[in-house]
């Protein structure tokens, strides 16, 4: 029974000294998310990380060192007791890797039926049996120095050497534009304004059209856009214009109604007394052909202030993605390739930028930046019309993905919670703070 409770002791604490060395080498290596930064809070942050490996390394060493082993085994149960319940709970969340061995990433469930509950259920039962939990007897001063002396040394130097070689991340700072609003409405009035022109635009080809069409007195014929309707009350017609805009006409006064297209040409409709229309056009008129003064500009005006594009666009790898990150609406969703949320909400995003693209919208693009370490497997699907590209992997990139943005024009206008990510029907409506 003690053979068996010293080799399972040093086995479990061999563990602890392995995953508290390689989350101790995550942390010098990669870009671990401080405790604000954190979307999972306290637990998987940097503060925690520089308690947890002093703790587990030292663990680890008391319980191989054999030293007050009763007091050691009771700790060392304890902990792989947690240790299940925490494993359990990262296996039920969706998450890639159980997180015990740093930058290693290992099935949850391998974890939780490979290591966690086989060292628990031993050590439960090959307890130290016959030893004391307190002392005497004492053990050798020489060996309790050689051990408790480095021991305590290194849990001391581990968190300043974390904190010395942490390494220089890119990071989310919430920076809100106070622009953000005004440039919003602005493009809202320009979408409008594009609206109200491809209107225009139509209604000028249906008139061109109109122009060529055989002309018709009947009262109730369809001319081209124009459908002239009798009323039920004497003298009174409607006239439908391309089947938006509706006038009503009281021909008793009137002789003539003139409906001004565009500027340069007009189109006249009279209603005669036995009810018949009659349509004429007024052709364009010369150009005024007066000279125009251009005004001179003032040596000293001050040239407009440069436009400030998003920070990260120098980090795209690829130059025409960061092209066409500058042109317009564009949601943004960087991702990891073992990231749960990417997993789900990346098909998600291509599927409705697709549908948009079926139904002949374009209220915004949706592109997709991949956050280094790349890896092999990829969650875009390979029929995706979403923009795709990478940030640098020259940087270090203290992220918790996915991280969505809004850009206009390659400015930054919104940026969501990392680890989030909303749903792209209410895109807009975060954005835009309306339906």
């Amino acid at each position: 029974m003690r053979t068996l409770n010293k080799i399972i002791m040093t086995v479990a604490g061999l563990l602890l000294i392995i995953a508290a060395g390689l989350k101790f080498y995550e942390m010098v290596d990669t870009c671990v998310p401080s405790w604000r930064d954190n979307p999972t809070g306290f637990w998987e942050s940097y503060a925690f990380f520089l308690i947890q490996i002093p703790l587990e390394f030292a663990l680890g060493v008391w319980m191989v060192s054999g030293l007050f082993r009763k007091a050691a085994w009771i700790a060392g149960t304890l902990c792989y007791f947690a240790f299940i319940f925490v494993t359990l709970g990262k296996w039920v969340t969706g998450a890639e890797s159980c997180g015990c061995f740093g930058q290693i990433t290992v099935d949850p469930k391998i974890t939780l039926f490979a290591m966690d509950i086989p060292v628990f259920l031993l050590l439960a039962i090959f307890f130290p049996k016959g030893t004391k939990l307190l002392p005497p007897p004492w053990p050798n001063l020489a060996y309790l120095l050689a051990v408790f002396v480095p021991t305590i040394a290194l849990m001391v130097a581990a968190p300043a050497a974390m904190v010395a070689l942490r390494p220089d991340c890119i990071k989310i700072e919430d920076k809100p534009d106070p622009s953000a609003a005004l440039k919003l409405e602005v493009f809202k009035l320009k979408q409008d304004l594009s609206k109200k022109q491809q209107d225009i635009d139509n209604l000028n080809k249906a008139i061109a059209e109109l122009k060529q069409a055989p002309r018709t007195t009947d009262p109730k014929a369809f001319i081209g856009v124009l459908e002239i309707v009798a009323a039920e009350k004497p003298n009174l017609y409607e006239i439908r214009i391309g089947g938006k805009q509706t006038l009503t006409l009281n021909t008793e006064n009137v002789d003539a109604i003139v409906l001004s297209i565009t500027d340069t040409e007009k189109q006249s409709i009279a209603i005669t007394e036995s009810g018949q229309a009659e349509v004429t056009w007024t052709e364009p008129q010369p150009p005024d052909t007066t000279e125009v003064t251009t005004p001179t500009t003032d040596v000293n005006d001050t040239p407009p202030a440069a436009v400030e594009k998003w920070d990260w666009l120098q980090y795209v790898v690829e130059d025409d993605v960061r092209e066409e990150l500058t042109q317009g609406l564009v949601v943004v969703m960087m991702h990891r390739y073992d990231c749960p949320v990417c997993e789900d909400m990346v098909p998600i995003y291509s599927d409705y930028c697709k549908a948009m693209a079926e139904q002949g919208t374009d209220a915004y693009k949706i592109a997709f930046l991949a956050i280094p370490p790349y890896g092999d497997e990829d969650h875009v699907p390979d029929d995706t019309l979403c923009i795709q590209g990478k940030l640098s992997d020259e940087q270090n990139w203290q992220l918790m993905s996915p991280v969505v943005v809004a850009l206009l024009d390659g400015q930054l206008i919104k940026q969501w919670e990392q680890g989030t990510a909303p749903e792209p029907e209410n895109i807009l409506e975060d954005i835009f703070g309306q339906p």
